[in-house]
């Protein structure tokens, strides 16, 4: 699991979207930001990256239970 202060701060999805728009990010990145930070498991990229997932393989149709981590 990585720390937002290990990565390089071009590659951090907050300055990523103030340097490039919405519309250059990823969907994970996107979502990283609105969450702004992982959890004691997952960092934020990792998160956003398994939340989008989940969202993904259930067509949209999610119960709370789907997203607990």
């Amino acid at each position: 699991m990585r720390k937002i202060h290990e990565i390089p701060l071009d590659q951090r999805p907050r300055e990523r979207l103030l340097a490039l728009g919405a519309a250059n990010l990823a969907d994970e990145e996107l979502l990283a930001v609105v969450l702004g930070r992982g959890t004691k498991n997952n960092d934020v990229l990792s998160l956003s990256a398994r939340l989008l997932s989940v969202i993904d393989s259930r067509n949209g149709d999610l119960s709370v239970s789907d997203l607990s981590v």
